[in-house]
């Protein structure tokens, strides 16, 4: 039999699908013209997607979070909606694959590590398991599937090294241990309860005991030892708290600790009172220093931005954040009071310089003038004690060289005096410009 023209088959498609008001998409052209032609058509979307969906439902089981995932699955399937259907299916394809690839699921082995990791074990110390972890991580680190096998093997060697040790050794109770009869107080009655309200028997799971144990070990050592590094006697008694809590395994040694534990609080509070009047008094100290020293600055409109910032500080509750801006702000003010400071000392020294200029040059004008007084009152007597007229000519040329000679002796001095004094200006000016930018 003759095939048909692939080109009046092409036509017939787009013939059918005008009749037929169907959009022109690549998935109904296929279905027409397979239609038209005679061929078998190819596999249905919705087999294509049961045969997908199958293994998916068969994995899923009764977890309700895969049965809600499966169920998404198929309404996509069937709105047509392949592209997060591929997605969605793409992802839990990933997961599945994860999870098999892992000899122990990473949660869990974290969970180990942390456990393994504050357990002691005899033969293994802290060093050794922080030398252990850092090599597994540095050998097999590229290759997360042989970590997670290398961390696992690691963590089962920790474990067979012998039984653990706590660091405190508490009073730890095996799980399968009696329970342990203690007297608590039940807050609320019960109908039909012949007890009285108040303190009654109530028994304790030997698991919930060793979970109390280790939450009051973990609270003395973060949270109140590690606070008291500034006062040893308490850090002691805190100390000395653990010691106590380690012999705890009934309700006579349960409440002998918690008569230690109202002792030490006791001893914590008032530490914390005359904590709280030491703060207290050296605020109210710093407050009068700050109010004499904003008596006796006046003029100086930077230095009482300063004392002002402090007084903010002494007289209202602050927070970290404005110490810290406020140990800034002090910062940058240091740093011009440094550049003023040297100014001030070049300008003191740059007047000092000034001030022996004009006294060397006022003592060597009083040398010149004097011995210049001298030599005119000899040039004197000789005129008058002689009558050549070759020897008043000498007499009068040596006169004018004097003269001429203290004239310019006289201007350099002029000249180094007024140089002094531009300089001791320019320093002042300097010295006034910081004191604006400090204001600033």
């Amino acid at each position: 039999m003759e095939k048909p023209n692939p080109s009046l088959i092409a036509r017939e498609t787009l013939k059918q699908l005008a009749q037929r008001k169907m959009v022109p998409n690549p998935a109904n052209y296929r279905r027409i013209y397979e239609q038209i032609a005679g061929e078998k058509e190819k596999q249905p979307d919705s087999e294509l997607s049961e045969k997908l969906l199958k293994p998916v439902r068969e994995l899923a089981g009764d977890n309700p979070n895969k049965r809600r995932i499966v169920k998404q699955l198929e309404d996509l399937a069937e709105e047509k909606k392949w592209d997060e259907f591929v997605r969605i299916f793409e992802e839990q394809q990933k997961q599945l694959l994860a999870s098999s690839q892992f000899d122990q699921p990473w949660p869990d082995l974290i969970r180990d590590l942390l456990r393994q990791w504050e357990t002691r074990q005899r033969g293994v110390s802290s060093a050794m398991k922080k030398e252990a972890l850092e090599r597994v991580l540095i050998n097999f680190g590229s290759d997360i599937s042989l970590l997670n096998e290398k961390i696992g093997t690691m963590l089962r060697s920790w474990g067979e090294s012998g039984q653990g040790e706590t660091g405190i050794e508490t009073a730890e109770l095996p799980d399968d241990a009696e329970p342990i009869e203690l007297v608590a107080e039940v807050p609320l009655r019960q109908e039909n309860d012949s007890q009285p309200f108040g303190l009654r028997p109530a028994v304790v799971q030997p698991q919930v005991w060793n979970e109390w144990i280790e939450l009051v070990r973990r609270t003395l050592e973060c949270a109140v030892i590690a606070r008291l590094k500034h006062l040893p006697e308490l850090q002691q008694d805190a100390e000395a708290l653990l010691v106590t809590l380690r012999q705890v395994y009934d309700e006579k040694t349960l409440k002998y600790f918690a008569t230690q534990v109202k002792k030490f609080i006791l001893r914590l509070e008032l530490q914390n009172d005359t904590e709280d009047r030491l703060v207290e008094g050296l605020l109210h100290l710093l407050s009068l220093f700050v109010d004499n020293i904003s008596e006796l600055v006046i003029d100086d409109e930077w230095l009482r931005g300063q004392i002002d910032v402090v007084k903010q500080l002494v007289h209202k509750p602050v927070n970290v954040r404005q110490i810290y801006a406020a140990e800034i702000s002090f910062k940058e003010v240091v740093i011009k009071q440094g550049a003023l400071k040297k100014s001030l000392n070049e300008a003191k020294q740059t007047f000092k310089n000034m001030i022996e200029t004009f006294v060397s040059r006022l003592g060597s004008m009083s040398a010149v003038t004097g011995d210049y007084h001298d030599k005119v009152t000899r040039y004197v007597d000789s005129i008058r004690a002689t009558d050549d007229l070759t020897q008043l000519n000498s007499l009068l040329a040596d006169l004018m060289n004097d003269t001429r000679t203290i004239q310019l002796d006289m201007q350099r001095s002029r000249d180094e005096m007024m140089q002094a004094k531009r300089e001791a200006e320019a320093a002042e000016q300097r010295i006034i410009e910081l004191e604006h930018q400090l204001e600033a």
